[in-house]
């Protein structure tokens, strides 16, 4: 038999339990945590067999050369498969998220560690892994089951491969395979679905976006909030004006503000815009003349709270602009950004789900000088 249809025989399957999780297992350990867009996916597992009474580590073997690997080896690879794809996708434009995969080897008839899923390592070459999850028969369900209970499984001698499709059940997700059987209904190989050929949850495949998608609905399934991603456009027609007798009008142009920022589960506002000049106006006052090199970009943070009705969002300068050695003579840094003393923030409603907009002016006065900006927003969101 080929190695690859060897690895899809081994592939792990949920199937129903037969009986219901003990009362001391209903805190769950696939734990969420969350700092601003990051979503560390916590799986805490008890390794029944791992060990022996000594606490000898006993093991895998590899069921072609009968050479035993440590386990810990064969974790460490199947944590770093996770996030490596996870380092370059991310849920909604702006979740990233991170597992951290924890496991405690214990010998045979260890008792079960509340809070921890349990898997029971079988010697046997040939058992077929299985994750036990009581929220359905269907193989192919996601469900966030390992969200919200403690679940069990039977593990046998794995490739890394293996382990890491068995994690993804341990996140909650369903095969992407489905079994294909002889005429007396013996497994002998398994299909891919549709479109998921050579991905984790397939075989011992890739993470692809299509799983990390699927780990973001089940999160939020399980009651879990999630950084909200929005993204958008401000829209800016700024002056700078001299209200002196030999003052006037320095400069007017237009900015474009490319936006986006993550609202955390309580509602505080962190993100980056970047602001491109995208016309500059007439320039009338001799301050402005000669070897004046207007910026051309500016980059800012951005911050605020948000609440269910509207967001408020601040600026703040960031830099370095470009060109390094240009001036800001047309009122737009001046006018979102203040001089010491940060500008009121620019409140946003929000219109419909998902979708925020509005216009909203803001003005400084320094001395004999007038800075002023039209600003006009239009955001959504991926994940509200």
């Amino acid at each position: 038999m080929g190695r690859r249809v060897r690895l899809l025989l081994l592939a792990a399957v949920l199937v129903v339990a037969t009986g219901a999780i003990p009362a001391q297992q209903v805190a769950a350990r696939t734990d969420v945590t969350v700092e601003g867009a990051t979503v560390t996916l916590t799986v805490s597992i008890d390794l029944v067999g791992a060990i022996n009474e000594a606490g000898q580590e006993i093991g895998l073997k590899d069921e072609s050369s009968g050479v035993a690997t440590p386990i810990s080896k064969y974790w460490g690879q199947a944590a770093k498969a996770w996030n490596d794809a996870f380092a370059n996708l991310t849920y909604g434009g702006c979740v990233r998220f991170k597992l951290d995969l924890q496991f405690f080897p214990k010998p045979y008839g260890s008792l079960h560690t509340p809070g921890h899923h349990s898997v029971v390592i079988d010697t046997d070459p040939d058992v077929r892994p299985m994750v036990f999850d009581p929220a359905t028969n269907v193989a192919t369900d996601d469900t966030p089951s390992a969200l919200t209970s403690d679940l069990t499984g039977d593990w046998g001698a794995e490739e890394v491969g293996t382990i890491s499709h068995e994690v993804g059940h341990l996140l909650g997700l369903g095969d992407d395979y489905t079994d294909v059987k002889d005429a007396n209904g013996k497994v002998t190989g398994s299909k891919p679905v549709a479109g998921r050929e050579n991905t984790m949850m397939a075989s011992d495949g890739d993470v692809d976006q299509n799983i990390v998608d699927r780990l973001g609905k089940l999160v939020e399934k399980a009651g879990k909030r999630l950084p909200k991603c929005w993204t958008g456009t401000m829209t800016s027609s700024s002056t700078y004006n001299i209200d002196a007798p030999d003052g006037g009008p320095v400069c007017a142009a237009s900015w474009t503000t490319k936006v986006t920022f993550v609202v955390g589960p309580e509602g505080k506002i962190d993100g980056t815009g970047d602001a491109t000049l995208s016309q500059l106006g007439a320039c009338p006052h001799p301050i402005e003349q000669g070897g004046f090199r207007q910026t051309q970009q500016i980059h800012t943070g951005i911050s605020g709270t948000a609440s269910a009705d509207q967001l408020l969002v601040s600026y703040v300068a960031l830099g370095p602009n470009v060109p390094a050695d240009g001036i800001e003579g047309t009122g737009f840094s001046a006018s979102i950004f203040g001089f010491g003393t940060p500008q009121p923030p620019l409140a946003i409603p929000i219109v419909s789900p998902g979708h925020a907009q509005g216009a909203q002016t803001l003005q400084l006065t320094s001395g004999s000088n007038v800075y002023t900006s039209d600003n006009t927003l239009d955001l959504t969101c991926a994940t509200c």
